[in-house]
């Protein structure tokens, strides 16, 4: 359009080295007009006041390109080249329509010295929102021909901006056209504020390996000085639908790599294909060619509780998947082995009795297992022999002791068992007598504690006596003594024990006069049926009186 005169906003004057204009850009938002710039419609002019006379020619200069930011103020220089008199300056607006930049133009009129004009171009930018992302929630399918994936959004903008879309962290190149393999769409709307949004749509052709891929796209704008900013959407995944192409089956923890599992421990079979969504897998047995079926579910597990020796066998997994291609093996199947040990059996029973030197023994271990076990012999934790017979022979005391078969199977850890048996040696003992540190003559003192040991072995238990070189003279006369010392005693007992049966008798145990009985006690005559021992003993003998006949006091008791 034709530069248009704007309304003076001023009285003429000397600007010096050149007229300024002063701009703000407003917000978002319509001007008064209508129109869907963000600067309202007003003139913008400065008539300035000359002297006449002035006959040079005009130049005027403005910066071409003047960029800021969307409500940031900004200064529009115009500088003539020469200083006239009087002279003119005047500021034109010039807007096109759909576009968010304005041109504007100083004219100077310096009567004689002409007319010189130049144009300013102004550019806002605006940063736009951040960048929105709406990915298909629904289930792709590899089968499918380019499936809308996702919609991208970059809303009020100033230029708009430029979406991309990213897979993994690379960039798609990605069409406008429509194709099979993939390409994206693009709309700009331009908004009530005069701020442009844009969408992009984008359809891709999804592959397996996009199953765990991450998408996002990224909004790429541009700023003042030639500055670009960049705003990436979040990240999201897609729900793949793609048929099965490879089963593996295999037994769990604590299987070993030959397959071989415990008996008794708990198995688990585990089945996977790598079709989406995930398939329905179905376990069996095989008996006789014929499947058993033995479980159906959706996670592609089977566990077999405590399993035994009858279990071991060929177990199978078929993936069901109507999608998968005709030559793709849906079934699989293994071998299943039980391992076992039983209790190990010895040809003795849990001892063997032996006599010292006799001739050689040979004890079996047998041992029902599957695999194969492997036996060894140890004697107090010590080695000996590998094998499941243990050879024994010229036997002595130190043949006595724990013997142990061990048995394992090293290709199922954990997989052991023992049994045992002890050996007795009989025979007659042998004596070792600890002897005493030899001490200089002399150096033994009468009442020094001196500590003997005697040690035998043999089985039976041996006896152990002492007894001293030359002992008949000098504990010959101890022992004497002690019996004579114990028969005292004796006797002194049973005369106590006299006395107190005798204690209710006046005159027991005191002196009197011969002949004179006890008050109360009449004397014994010796005619009758009385003995003379029990007489002599209660009251003294005939002889005994006769003794007395002096008059003399004797002990009664």
């Amino acid at each position: 359009m034709a530069p248009q005169a704007l309304k003076p906003g001023g009285q003429g004057g000397d600007f010096g080295e050149g007229a300024q204009r002063e701009l703000g850009t407003p917000r978002r938002g319509s001007d008064r007009t209508g129109s869907t710039c963000p600067f309202p419609r007003r003139s913008l002019a400065l008539l300035l006041a000359a002297h006449p006379g002035v006959q040079a020619e005009m130049h005027v200069s403005v910066p071409p390109l003047v960029e800021v930011m969307r409500g940031e103020q900004v200064t529009l220089n115009c500088t003539p080249s020469s200083k006239p008199d009087h002279f003119v300056l005047e500021w034109f607006l010039i807007e096109r329509s759909g576009a968010r930049r304005r041109d504007y133009v100083c004219v100077v009129t310096a009567g004689a010295a002409g007319t010189a004009e130049a144009t300013s171009r102004l550019r806002v930018f605006e940063q736009p929102e951040a960048t929105e992302v709406l990915p298909n929630r629904g289930t792709l399918s590899v089968m499918d021909n380019a499936p809308q994936v996702a919609t991208c959004s970059s809303r009020n903008g100033n230029p708009a901006p430029q979406i991309s879309w990213y897979r993994n962290g690379r960039l798609l190149e990605l069409p406008t056209e429509m194709n099979e393999d993939g390409y994206m769409t693009l709309r700009t709307v331009r908004e009530a504020s005069g701020l442009l949004s844009l969408s992009s749509t984008l359809y891709l052709r999804v592959r397996k390996a996009d199953r765990s891929a991450s998408f996002h796209c990224v909004a790429q704008y541009r700023l003042p000085g030639d500055r670009h900013g960049r705003l990436d959407s979040p990240a999201f995944n897609l729900t793949l639908h793609y048929p099965t192409e490879h089963v593996h089956l295999w037994v769990g923890s604590p299987s070993t790599t030959e397959g071989w599992v415990r008996e008794g421990d708990s198995v688990q079979l585990l089945c996977q294909g790598d079709g989406s969504p995930n398939p329905e897998y179905t376990f069996f047995r095989l008996q006789d060619r014929q499947e058993e079926v033995l479980s159906t579910n959706l996670e592609g597990k089977l566990t077999l509780e405590g399993v035994n020796r009858s279990q071991s066998g060929t177990y199978g997994c078929r993936v069901e998947d109507f999608d998968a291609a005709e030559d793709v093996v849906l079934t699989r199947t293994l071998g299943v082995n039980v391992s076992y040990l039983d209790p190990l059996e010895l040809s003795v029973g849990k001892e063997l009795s032996v006599f010292l030197n006799s001739s050689r023994v040979a004890v079996t271990c047998s041992a029902r297992a599957q695999p194969a076990p492997s036996l060894r012999w140890t004697k107090d934790s010590v080695p000996l022999e590998d094998g499941p017979t243990l050879s024994l022979g010229s036997f002595t005391f130190d043949s006595a002791g724990t013997y142990v078969c061990e048995a394992s199977v090293p290709s199922v850890p954990l997989l052991s068992r023992t049994q045992s048996f002890r050996l007795l040696v009989q025979g007659s003992p042998e004596l070792r007598a600890k002897e005493l540190e030899p001490r200089a003559e002399g150096s033994w003192t009468e009442g020094e504690d001196v500590e003997l040991t005697c040690a035998a072995r043999g089985y039976p238990e041996p006896e152990l006596t002492w007894s001293q070189p030359g002992g008949s003279t000098a504990q010959a006369g101890v022992a004497v003594m002690a019996v004579a010392v114990s028969v005292g005693l004796l006797l002194l007992v049973v005369a106590a024990f006299y006395c107190m049966r005798r204690k209710g008798r006046p005159g027991c145990c005191h002196r009197r006069e011969k002949g004179t009985p006890p008050p109360g006690e009449p004397e014994l005559s010796h005619s009758g049926s009385e003995r003379p021992e029990q007489t002599d003993l209660l009251m003294g003998g005939s002889g005994a009186r006769a003794q007395g006949g002096s008059g003399a006091f004797r002990d009664e008791c």
